[in-house]
């Protein structure tokens, strides 16, 4: 009988302990018609947050890069998904998920890939939004 005893796997960490690192890229808005006749408009706003992959690099170094790059992608947002959308796409009780897909997207392809082919934006969250009331 031994009296060494092996040493106990290592458990991975808790979601909560791993490297989180994320880029606000602001508020984005745009009016929605409700009644053409009197020109009454709503407002469509998400507030956006990009995570980062931690398995892309150093987030440390990755980060300020991204940051410094805010405003192009500011309005990549802008111009090329939220004012490229209609007033229906942007009612839809999916818009949130369907937004999340797109912006992932584009802005993967404009920071491109890490050496080992990592996406550098690992979610797209939006801590706040005020949606149009579907019609």
């Amino acid at each position: 009988m031994s009296l060494w005893k092996s040493p106990a796997p290592s458990a991975p960490r808790p979601a909560i302990e791993r490297r989180y690192e994320q880029v606000d890229l602001g508020t984005f808005r745009k009016e929605l018609l409700v009644d053409a006749a009197t020109l009454v408009h709503e407002p469509f706003e998400v507030k956006v947050a990009l995570v980062l992959n931690p398995e892309y690099g150093d987030l440390a170094v990755y980060r300020p890069l991204v940051e410094k790059r805010r405003d192009l992608l500011r309005h990549i947002v802008q111009t090329e998904i939220v004012n490229a959308k209609g007033d229906g796409d942007l009612r839809k009780p999916t818009v949130l998920e369907t937004l999340t897909v797109e912006i992932r997207k584009r802005l993967n392809a404009e920071l491109g890939p890490s050496s080992a082919g990592q996406d550098m934006i690992q979610k797209v969250i939006f801590p706040e939004s005020k949606l149009p009331v579907r019609r």
